[in-house]
């Protein structure tokens, strides 16, 4: 069911078709490059759930600072919350702790590609906007 947004942008399912659109292109990016897992960098878990929501067949490491998060997550299907405590809050020291957790979870090996999804502005609720590919 659509819903109809401020400024005309279409919603499905609470997220807006943008937030859609990038985590079915993180999901179907990590499936072409063969990544052994997805990194979700969330604050609120928001951003892990909809990529989960596109039953990727490999794991999602949800990268977050809250420990509410965290807990929550352990819950919702194919999802590997990671608690980033102690972690400097940017993009690059939050991605190579995911890439770090990917690893040290016997994942996938050093030099495998690997998807990448954040917001920006950085870490504010709602603002997944961004896909990258990296390396572990």
């Amino acid at each position: 069911r659509y819903l109809t947004a401020p400024g005309g942008l279409r919603t499905r399912g609470g997220a807006s078709i943008r937030e859609h659109a990038i985590a079915a292109a993180t999901v179907d990016a990590a499936k072409q490059i063969g990544a052994p897992a997805i990194v979700v960098i969330t604050k609120s878990g928001f951003s892990a759930r909809l990529v989960s929501s596109y039953r990727p067949s490999m794991p999602v490491f949800a990268v977050t600072t809250e420990q509410t998060t965290f807990r929550q997550l352990a819950a919702v299907w194919g999802v590997h919350p990671v608690l980033a405590e102690d972690v400097e809050v940017t993009y690059e020291d939050l991605s190579d702790f995911g890439r770090r957790a990917v690893l040290e979870a016997g994942v996938g090996e050093k030099g495998a590609s690997v998807a990448i999804t954040a917001g920006f502005p950085f870490h504010q609720t709602g603002s997944t906007n961004n896909m990258r590919l990296d390396r572990l």
